[in-house]
């Protein structure tokens, strides 16, 4: 699966700023979590489902965001996502930088 994070902004920062769906798709590096392996053993392959995302503080607009995961199978073309619970602040001096 080719993976990328998406982030949603949820609500704008001030008065005039557009509020509608704004939605940015970003690579994610691989990484490999051994740990995970060891927590649920009767899974295979899991040790490979980690991920990191860089990026620049300065790269979206200010505000806040949901974080989903999109997943494209390589072969077949089918997409799948999902959004988790976790909020992302893009702001002035916050570092921009998620690891799942």
């Amino acid at each position: 699966y080719e993976k990328k994070l998406i982030l949603e902004r949820l609500r704008a920062q001030k008065a005039e700023d557009p509020i509608g769906k704004e939605a940015y798709e970003l690579p994610v590096e691989e990484v490999y979590r051994p740990e995970i392996a060891e927590q649920i053993p009767d899974q295979k392959n899991v040790n490979f489902c980690g991920f990191r995302v860089r990026m620049r503080a300065d790269a979206l607009p200010e505000g806040d965001y949901r974080v989903g995961i999109l997943m494209r199978n390589r072969v077949h073309r089918q997409k799948l996502y999902d959004f988790g619970v976790m909020l992302f602040h893009a702001g002035p001096g916050k570092a921009a930088q998620t690891e799942a």
